[in-house]
């Protein structure tokens, strides 16, 4: 026999709320998440410095989105 309407209703509410919060933590802990990647700077102007130096950089998703450093 299958489940009276009421509690099928229910279920999908728990699922809709299940789902609302697992978006809620993505949404609030994922852009602090670091990416590491590599760069290649240099000032051109200086003859002291060498061109083309890699440098590793440690950013949040937060920083790419916005455009800060």
């Amino acid at each position: 026999m299958t489940s009276p309407a009421h509690e099928r209703k229910n279920n999908n509410m728990l699922i809709i709320g299940i789902a609302i919060a697992i978006a809620f933590v993505g949404i609030m802990f994922v852009p602090i998440i670091p990416i590491s990647y590599e760069e290649i700077v240099g000032d051109f102007g200086d003859p002291d410095e060498p061109i083309g130096r890699m440098v590793t950089k440690n950013v949040s998703v937060y920083q790419i989105i916005t455009g800060t450093e």
